[in-house]
């Protein structure tokens, strides 16, 4: 048998009787006329025929020569199309190939003029399907390579949703993403500049699909520009030396779009940006999940605020569907790990970035998580905002986001870097306050202050005095490793109130607190001479 040319014969017509004949059927004479919903044959005086194919990876086959018309044979694969068990397998049920008499061609075969053209065709499958649509198809956000396609749910009980598309009036160049049961939206990437797209969707189920849902789209010329406002990281504004190990787990479905995936990007810049990385401080892990999760970088990949950074900017999108179940559970037995630098004396926080509704269970696998991790969810779009509280940990005010619109999640940043900062702190996770608060060596214009260092970490300290009858307050400050001071340019004979804080950053500890009076000057005697 000729080489197989990759060519599905759609269905003939339902009222063609042979559609539903099981056996093949041999000798139609199609010259100058069309095969019902196949191969289009053009008049015999036409300078070529087109077998237009209607399939991913299939291609035409032109036959040159006047009044030529090749005889075109398909036979039965016994393919079903996709199936829940091969949901991607691209069918192919038919082979093709040419005759000329004895002689069998492929590709572009010049033919004999004056040939008629026999057909020999197999049924493949009803032409009206048993299942309902998708309904109400739109297409949204055209950019220069892409646009958005959504839908409302095909009623039944739908098993994922197939999209293809093509350029209009151009069959070859056919496109396909299979999206999960959940999902009613995809952006179509990689496309041309100003092209118009046809766009069909099928529902898929147990056992075929539906008829098509269809629609158009163009993309543009060219792409709107962003402006994106450099922020400055040069100091971070989570100012505490505990050690925290974070990882953030990014929805890459194909309901995200790169153009949004850059939003997403910028987003993770900015709440990263914010804490001191380093492997006695912060460490930040990145794991990215669609149908599979992947870590794009561990906890300890990256010690400087820099590093991480240029990462993030980097970061890839994957592509494909909304798994979150299987995510969640990944992080916990891939990402919190201490052989990929997990510290057993850190705060462990998940944050998780997700558009859509998880295509798998995700109660179970949350909760596993939960248990030992601090978790943030955050929703953008059309996530299920339901699900998003089942994730995060409680309360919801603090640990559970959910945005209308990607450009809305640089609103929430400040918020939620406030929140992470805390959860980075732990509970009463301030610096430390010191204790006994001792004075010693008073004189009239000064006194010394001494006291014990906290427990917890400090950067620094800061010592107010002020007359207890009221007056200026003095500030003074020593670093972390002083635990004294002296006081000066006092008043002599004046209670003088002293506060001691620890600081870290713009935080201040509960004060130690205490008293102190200058000593009384003393009158001078007057002098007496003696002569």
């Amino acid at each position: 048998m000729p080489p197989r040319l990759g060519l599905v014969l759609p269905a003939l017509a339902e009222s063609d009787a042979r559609a539903r004949d099981p056996e093949r059927r041999t000798g139609q004479i199609v010259q100058g006329q069309y095969s019902p919903r196949g191969v289009v044959f053009t008049p015999p005086n036409s300078p070529a025929v087109m077998a237009p194919l209607w399939q991913s990876g299939s291609r035409p086959i032109r036959v040159k020569g006047q009044r030529s018309l090749p005889s075109v044979i398909f036979k039965e694969r016994g393919c079903a199309g996709p199936t829940l068990a091969q949901p991607s397998a691209i069918c192919l049920p038919s082979d093709l190939y040419v005759t000329t008499g004895k002689q069998e061609n492929q590709g572009e075969p010049n033919l004999v003029p004056g040939t008629n053209t026999a057909v020999t065709h197999s049924p493949v499958a009803d032409s009206v399907s048993p299942y309902k649509a998708p309904r109400n198809l739109l297409t949204s956000e055209p950019t220069k390579t892409s646009f958005r396609v959504s839908w409302d749910p095909a009623p039944g009980d739908v098993r994922g949703y197939k999209v293809t598309f093509h350029p209009s009036g151009n069959d070859i160049d056919l496109g396909e993403l299979l999206v999960g049961p959940y999902d009613n939206t995809v952006v179509l990437e990689v496309l041309r500049a100003g092209t118009k797209y046809s766009v069909a969707v099928f529902g898929m189920f147990d056992g075929g699909q539906s008829m098509p849902l269809a629609g158009e789209e163009k993309t543009t010329l060219s792409d709107t520009p962003i402006n994106e406002t450099p922020v400055d990281f040069s100091d971070a504004q989570c100012k505490t030396t505990a050690k925290a190990d974070i990882v953030l787990l990014v929805d890459g479905s194909w309901s995200i779009g790169r153009l949004n995936f850059k939003t997403i990007r910028a987003f993770i810049g900015c709440t990263v940006g914010v804490f001191d990385i380093g492997p006695d401080r912060v460490q930040i892990g990145l794991a990215q999940y669609s149908g599979d999760p992947k870590t794009m970088w561990h906890l300890n990949a990256h010690a400087t605020r820099q590093s991480l950074q240029d990462a993030v900017a980097n970061l890839p999108y994957k592509g494909g569907n909304t798994m979150t179940g299987m995510a969640l559970n990944y992080i916990l037995q891939n990402n919190f790990k201490a052989n990929v630098g997990m510290r057993p004396d850190s705060r462990k926080i998940g944050v998780l970035v997700t558009d859509g509704k998880s295509q798998d269970e995700i109660v179970v696998n949350s909760q596993k998580l939960r248990d030992c991790i601090e978790l943030y969810a955050i929703g953008v779009k059309k996530a299920d905002e339901n699900e998003l509280r089942s994730i995060a940990t409680d309360p919801d005010d603090i640990h559970m986001y959910n945005v209308n619109d990607f450009s809305f999640l640089l609103d929430i940043v400040d918020d939620l870097t406030v929140n992470l900062c805390n959860s980075v702190k732990g509970p009463g996770g301030g610096p430390g306050t010191p204790t006994d608060l001792v004075t010693s060596e008073v004189t009239h214009y000064s006194f010394r202050a001494t006291w014990m260092p906290p427990d917890k970490p400090v950067e620094k300290f800061r010592i107010e005095y002020v007359p207890a009858a009221g007056g200026n307050t003095e500030v003074m400050f020593a670093n972390r490793e002083e635990n004294t001071v002296v006081l000066v340019n006092l008043t002599p004979m004046t209670e003088y109130v002293i506060n001691v804080y620890g600081v870290i950053g713009e935080e201040s500890s509960e004060p130690l607190k205490g008293n102190e009076t200058t000593c009384k000057l003393s009158r001078s005697k007057p002098l007496l001479l003696f002569m």
